[in-house]
Formats: structure tokens, sequence, C-alpha cells
């Protein structure tokens, strides 16, 4: 058995396993999967699904022209979005999106947005509207200052047969006139998954956390025009690091829920790009050289053409181009992992729910991909450029989540170790006349120079973001960041403000060793998330591709163990993916040994790195088979790149070509990965963490899908009809007070869902909250004092449960003593005034 057939066994028996092992645990009779799979809601939206992809394909493979494409692709989507309630929103998020992200860069523009709502709160004029307004006119500012500001045409578009005309341009964008068929596939796969999550948008965010936090900012993060307002709230995550919902507090003040997943969502298809341009990254070696097409890239300019750029090469005086229209080898596994990321459940699901894990997640992957470029790159004012670019990206990360501080900083740090190892332990000079890695050769020294500005400008903004978001958690609890570091906070000496609780990290379960421990949530995570501890990895779960991605990177490493390589300039990157990879899938291992409750968000990144790890070997390993059998057949000298390519340039005018061996993929192997890519994308079908089922119920009469509606209806169920006729319910006296303060004692997050300042009993007692403040009824009365609480809201059912009898004493005593009136009857539910 050759080594080629040994090596197809043991990755279709893998994917089989894959496969069958979550079929087997996962959709037994009666299991939650199981019951997901067979709701009307489901099934309908899976039909539609299929009509959707082959109307996709059908376009993607029969039209020809680029332009024609294209259209019939937006068209597609227009009617989508419309019979989905879901144009307004999409419109509406995507130029807030596209602002944003034209402020300079997607992390100059979430500072710049953190910083002006910063500063229009310390005028009190920080609502969303204002906010929204800021940002537009940020943007059209940047605009007219790039305008004016060059002085000398710097981009042009064009086809390959208008690129020659245009040699006075620093940078041309070349515009194919044809399109792959593979890079037709990654399109059509990822236009189908953004709208697959765009059509749930609106019934699918309403999600626990979602619900508590993420859709309420306009009334929990700065109702009076502030953030540093002290709104009194005693839980946690009402003081944790707020850059995300700062970011999208103009999105949260329409009656929709489902502008911040179409917002999440245009932040998903930008960290697919960034995984595209990581593999590729990776796959150029230290010579600044193409591996797989034998030609310097370090002169090329990467345009846009869907997800799948294209590359405009051209000589040092820019007097010929050569146009390549056919993917080389690097590009297709640079596809391959963009697909492979484009079906992850515990990536993809995130676009449905109001967290920043999404945002987080996508400036972690920037912090990679420049990282790669500052390890490539040989110019010094190029490698300080994105120095600090890495560091906005970093800083800003730490706005999002508290989490970020530890995963985001492990990157970081990894970062900094192999920076010190290659420049202060092996003392390497850098040559300062290198052109690195983004055209350096072609751009003038005043576009560099501006470059670097602007990078230094990104680190300084995200900085003072950083200053504001921390200064906030600062001001209201006395400690820069909260959730489970107030422990360790308090213990250097900083005081935990009142009403506030200390916490601490949740331990493991007792009982297990640590190894096991690990490596029983790993084989759980990665093949059957079951058990109490799982459950949030269940739905929000990396899928079983994550076993196959482990086997490809155990035979690739295999392979380039037993494969030796032809004499070549010493590769760095791999160093330097290996100290950025290996360090932080162990921190992951040990988080899986601390927490007693896994989320599956948390390891969103590792998620990234597993396709990207694979796909960068697997190209390693193919190229060196393809080296070792050109070597033997004695065609060595045609090639002058490391890994292969050409020897002889293209003529004037024709189309590159590449001299790399190319092998037939097995069908077997074809055949799995189908099998396994579909099985990820019905995962992502069935789950989100709102356990909703279907679309958007289609209609043809509404632009947006009124959620507020939906709570309105919940909350006022129990009220009398004429009541709601006329707007005279408990849900419409606090909606004509947004700056109210409610303490809701109810099901949590459901009793949240008023339009003003909201807190559940949960969030001010346990288990989210501080339990000393319920010892007793005046503990309790001194904190409605201080936290301004204008009514408490009953519900009847949650207050008539046993373990509420301790509840049900303090209103009664408060009710005695006077300090309860103005009550309001809808059933057994009511609303009290506060004296």
């Amino acid at each position: 058995m050759t080594s080629k057939r040994l090596i197809q066994i043991i990755i279709c028996i893998t994917v089989a396993a894959a496969i069958l092992i979550p079929a087997a645990t996962l959709f037994d009779w009666g299991d939650y999967l199981y019951c997901t799979c067979n709701e009307s809601a489901n099934q309908q939206m899976m039909i539609e699904v299929l009509i959707i992809a082959a109307i996709i394909a059908a376009i993607s493979f029969l039209v020809r022209k680029r332009k024609a494409r294209l259209m019939l692709f937006a068209a597609l989507l227009l009617v989508f979005c419309y019979i989905h309630s879901m144009l307004l929103p999409a419109a509406v998020a995507g130029i807030y999106f596209l602002a944003v992200m034209h402020i300079g860069n997607i992390v100059t523009g979430i500072a710049a947005v953190i910083i002006a709502e910063s500063l229009l709160s310390l005028m009190n004029l920080g609502t969303p509207l204002n906010l929204g307004i800021a940002v537009l006119v940020m943007a059209v500012l940047y605009t007219v200052f790039r305008t004016l500001y060059k002085k000398e045409k710097v981009c042009c578009f064009c086809t390959g047969r208008q690129a020659a005309d245009n040699a006075k341009a620093i940078h041309i964008f070349c515009l194919p006139e044809e399109t792959s068929r593979w890079q037709l596939i990654i399109n059509a796969i990822v236009l189908l998954v953004a709208m697959v999550q765009t059509g749930r948008a609106s019934v699918a965010v309403r999600d626990f956390d979602s619900l508590w936090y993420g859709l309420r900012s306009e009334y929990v993060l700065a109702p009076g025009g502030s953030i540093f307002e002290n709104l009194g709230l005693a839980g946690m995550v009402y003081v944790y690091s707020k850059g995300y919902e700062i970011l999208t507090l103009p999105l949260n003040a329409f009656k929709s829920f489902a502008y911040l997943p179409v917002f999440n969502t245009c932040m998903f298809l930008v960290g697919l790009h960034m995984t595209w341009r990581i593999v590729k990254t990776l796959c150029i070696n230290d010579d600044g050289s193409d591996a797989a097409a034998g030609m310097n890239s370090r002169c090329g300019v990467y345009s846009g053409d869907g997800l799948m750029p294209r590359r405009c090469l051209h000589r040092a005086d820019r007097s010929v181009l050569r146009i390549r229209t056919d993917y080389d080898r690097a590009e297709l596994f640079a596809g391959i992992a963009v697909i492979i990321t484009a079906v992850i459940p515990g990536i993809v699901n995130m676009c449905l729910a109001a967290k920043p894990d999404m945002a987080t997640w996508l400036l972690q992957l920037i912090m990679t991909e420049r990282f790669f470029a500052f390890v490539r790159a040989e110019d010094r004012d190029l490698r300080l450029r994105l120095f600090f670019e890495i560091l906005a990206a970093y800083l800003l990360s730490l706005t999002m989540k508290p989490t970020a501080l530890i995963f985001s900083s492990a990157l970081a740090g990894m970062m900094l170790i192999w920076w010190i190892v290659d420049v202060v332990v092996r003392k390497k000079s850098r040559d300062a006349g290198g052109c690195g890695a983004d055209c350096g050769a072609c751009m003038s020294k005043t576009g560099s120079r501006d470059r670097s500005v602007r990078a230094v400008i990104s680190a300084a903004a995200a900085f003072i973001s950083l200053c504001f978001v921390w200064g906030r958690t600062f001001i209201l609890t006395g400690l820069p960041f909260a959730s489970v570091f107030t422990g360790l906070l308090t213990a250097l000496g900083f005081e935990l403000k009142y009403p506030f609780a200390s916490s601490r990290i949740p331990t493991r379960f007792k009982g297990d060793s640590v190894i096991r421990l690990v490596g029983k949530r790993a084989v759980r995570m990665m093949l059957s998330p079951e058990g109490d501890d799982m459950f949030h990895v269940s739905i929000a779960w990396c899928g079983s591709i994550m076993l196959v991605l482990a086997v490809v990177i155990i035979i690739c490493i295999a392979v380039l163990i037993a494969i030796p390589p032809q004499p070549r300039t010493k590769n760095r990157m791999a160093g330097a993916a290996a100290m950025l990879f290996i360090p932080f899938s162990v921190l992951c291992g040990v988080t899986l040994a601390m927490l007693s409750q896994v989320d599956g968000n948390y390891y969103m990144t590792l998620y990234s790195i597993m396709p990207v790890a694979a796909m960068w070997l697997s190209y390693e390993a193919v190229t060196r088979c393809a080296e070792r059998t050109a070597a033997a057949a004695g065609e060595t000298g045609k090639r002058t790149g490391a890994h292969g390519g050409t020897a002889e340039p293209d003529e004037p005018g024709t189309r590159g070509r590449s001299f790399i061996p190319e092998e037939k993929v097995p069908v077997s192997i074809v055949i799995a990965a189908a099998a396994m890519l579909a099985c990820q994308f019905f995962i992502i079908l069935i789950t989100n963490w709102a356990s909703a089922g279907g679309f958007t119920p289609i209609a043809f009469d509404r632009l947006y899908y009124d959620n507020e509606n939906d709570s309105r209806v919940m909350l006022t169920a129990q009220a009398a009809p004429e009541a709601v006729a006329a707007g005279t319910t408990i849900y419409d006296k606090l909606a004509a007070e947004p700056e109210a303060r409610v303490l809701a004692m109810g099901e949590h997050p459901a009793c949240l869902q008023f339009n003003c300042v909201t807190e559940s009993y949960s969030d001010v007692a346990n288990p989210w909250g501080n339990p000393q403040l319920e010892n007793s009824t005046d503990e309790f009365v001194e904190y409605l004092h201080f936290a301004g609480i204008d009514y408490i809201y009953v519900d009847g059912e949650y207050i008539n449960r046993d373990e509420c009898s301790w509840r049900r004493g303090m209103l009664a005593e408060m009710d005695a003593r006077g300090l309860l009136g103005d009550y309001i009857y809808e059933g057994s539910n009511y609303l009290a005034r506060v004296r």
C-alpha cells in the first residue's frame, strides 16, 4: 500500500467518524437537535436554502459575464431581504458598517466611534441618533480630506487589457474579465452562509445574553445621553468593557433587532478575508517570493473580486504588466481555509448574537495577519508601521469583552516573544531598502510615510478609546475592568464600589485530574458536546470538522518530517507560526481545565487557527512532494522559486502560467470533503444561541420585522384586551418613560424587555449580583434608594414560587411600611411605584 493510499484511507475514516459519531449522539431520538430538525419552521428553511443554493449555483456557473453575475447576485439578495423583512435593517446596518470602515480602516473606525461617543457623553449628548450622525460626518470628512490631500493619481481600476495604459498609477487594481471556478465556489458558499444568517436575524437574535444587555444598550448604556452616568445597576454585565455596545449603539434605536446581526455578518465577511490573507502570507518565502508562483509578490497589489483577490504583478519600471487569472497553489489552499471557516457553527452563529465575540474575533485575526506580514517584511519603516497596526488591534480588542484580556494578551505576548528572539537574541540585520510586504517598491516615499502616520494615529486612537472604556468601568466600579478579575484586582489594592460584589474565576469540576478533564472536554468539543458543562458549547459548537483538521495537521507534519526540504532560505514564517499557534492552543487547553461551564464562543480564534494551520501545512507538504517529484525528474533547474514556480517570464500581455506539477485529487477525498462541509452547514442551520427555528416569516408588506411588538405581546398577555387596544398597559406606561428605572421580579431575561432602564432581581442578588443586598429589607430598600429605582414590576407566576418566599416577604413588609404604592394590576402581574 502506497503512502498516498494510506493517507487517503485515514482521512476518509476520520471524516466518516466525524459525521457518524455526532449523528448517533446528538441526533438521538428525543434529543435537542433531533427535535429541532423536526420543527416545521426549520424544515421550511432547509427547503428554501436548497432553492437558494440552486439559484446561486446556476448564476455562478451559467452566467459568464462578471458584471451580469454580480447584478443577479445583488437582485437575489434584495429579493431575499425583502420577503424576509430584512431590507431596511440590511441597508442601514450595511451603510453604517461601510461608514465605520471608511474612517481610515476598520480598526481606526471602531476607535473613532468609541472616542466620539465618549466625547459626546461628556456633554450628555451621546444618544444613538447623535452618534450615528457623528459617524456619518466623520466618514464624509475623512473622504473629503483624503481626496484633497492626494495630489496625484494613486489608484486605478482596470482590466488586464487596460493595465498597460496606466503606468503612472501608483497602485493598479486588476479586475479580471473572467473568474475561476474555485473563486465561484468560494463566493457562492460564503454568499449562501451570509444569506442564511441574514434571513433569520430577526428571530434568532433574542438569545439570553442578547436580551440581557446587547439589545438594550439604548436603555442600560446611555439612556440619558452619557455612558458615564451611574444608573445604579448592580449586575456586572452592565459595567463590562462596552466597546462593542458603544460601536453598535446607533443600531439599537430601532424597533427591529436585526440591525446588529447584519453588522456582525459584515464583520464576519471581513474576518473571512483576513483568514485568506493569513494563509496567503504564510505561503510566501522569506525572500518575498510566492512559493507557488515563483514570482516576486512584494511588488504585487491585491485587489478585490469577492473574497478572492487577484494579483497584478509588474516590473519595477511598471512598463510591462503580467496578469495572472489562474489560481496558484497558495490561493487554492487559502480558499479552502475560507470555506472551512465559513461553515464553522461556533463562528458563524455568533453573527446572530448581540455580543462582542465577532468583533473580538475579527480584531484578533487582524493582529495575526499583521503579525505575519511583520515577520515577512524587511523594510524597517514597514515593520514599524505593522507594529503600530498590531498594537492598535490589540488595544481595541481589550475594549470589547473581559476575556479578551486573556486571549488577545496571549497572542500579543507570543508575538512579542518572537520579536525578542528574532531581533534581540539573534541580532539579525535588516536591509532598509527592501520593499516588504505591501508593495513598498511601488509606493512613493510620501505614500509610505503617510501610511506610517496613519498607523500611529490608529494606535493612538485605540489607546484613547481603551482609556475611555476602562475609565467608564473605573468610575462606576472602582476597578479598571470587571468580570471574573474583580477578586484579583481587589487583592491588589483596588476598592470595589457599592453595590457590586467581588467575584472569582470559576473553577473546574472536582474529581477528575487535569489531564483527564482536558482530554475529555477536548474530545467532547470535537465530536459530541454532551453534559452539563458543555451546554454553551452545543449552541456555539466548532463542529466535528476540528477532528478532521487535527488529523490533517498530524499527517502533514509527518510528511514534512519524512521528506527533507530542498536547499532554500531559512523560513522564519514556520518559527513564527509555531511560536504563535502552539502556545495559544495550550492556553485554550488550560482554560478548559479551569472553567466549570465551557463557553464555545471563547475559542473562536482557535477555531480559525485550525483551518489556517491545516491548509498552510498542507500547502507545505504538497509543495515539498512536488519538489521531490521534480527533482527526481531532473527538472529542478526550471524553477526559480524556493517552492517551485516559473523560470521563464511570460510574454508581455499573455496570461501567467504555472509550471507547478498538478495532481488530481482522489474522488474519495472530494466526496468526503463535500460530506463534511455539508454536515457542518447542516449544524449551522439547526443551531443558534436563541434556539429559534426557521427564517423570519415571509411577508410582502413590511421592510423590517417589529421585534418590540413581540415583546409587547408577551408582556401584555395578562392585560385586559381594552387596555391593550388603548395602549394603557404596564408596558405602554413604562415605554412612555424611557429613563424610568425598574426592578423586575420575573423570569430572567424575559422580564427585561420593557423600553426603559430595567434590571432583573437576578441582576441585584443571586446569581449575578450582590447577595448581601437582600440580607434584610432595610438593605434592600437602601439599594433601591441608591439606584433611584422608580418602579418594581412583579411577575405573579415567578413570585409565587417556593424559592421566592423571602422576596414575597420583603415586598409585603415594604407595602406595610408604605414604601410601595400606585399599584397597576394585570392579572397576577403588577407594577408598584417605589416611594
